[in-house]
């Protein structure tokens, strides 16, 4: 352990300075203090480059087509009704009126019903979590699902 004199001439007191290793590692910071990023490896040698160039321009092709594009849906997926998740649980005939109904089970409680509308059960859920609506009014991924539904046949 040093002693040093204190930088005040008239002073005689003496404080104890303590030789501390410092130890930084640079490698994997920048100047900056952010995170370096490591290159990845290339890749393997076991899958040829042609094949690989193939499929991929075989999947994007087959994206491309219109017919493609858009999912259908059904029963069992995520939507969102009035900015709220919901899952579709049942999608046909509404007694009370025309056209394609979707059943929604709703993450809260904020539907009407528990899947039963006027004793007639279309699916099952937790009461105040069924709601029965339009497909129009139902989104999925951004999609409008009355433009999702599935083809009639």
């Amino acid at each position: 352990m040093n002693l040093v004199s204190s930088a005040h001439e008239g002073s005689h007191e003496q404080s104890p300075v303590v030789d501390t290793p410092i130890s930084v590692r640079t490698s994997s910071f920048t100047r900056t203090g952010s995170l370096r990023r490591e290159k990845k490896p290339p890749s393997s040698p076991t899958m040829p480059r042609a094949s690989s160039a193939k499929s991929r321009t075989e999947s994007t092709s087959s994206l491309s087509s219109p017919a493609n594009s858009l999912p259908s849906i059904r029963e069992g997926i995520t939507v969102y009704y009035n900015g709220e998740v919901a899952v579709i649980r049942y999608i046909g005939a509404f007694e009370l009126s025309e056209g394609t109904w979707l059943g929604l089970e709703m993450k809260r409680p904020c539907g009407k019903n528990d899947g039963s509308v006027q004793g007639k059960r279309y699916f099952t859920c937790k009461p105040n979590h069924g709601i029965m609506v339009r497909p129009n009014k139902v989104t999925y991924r951004g999609i409008n699902c009355s433009k999702l539904l599935p083809a009639e046949t």
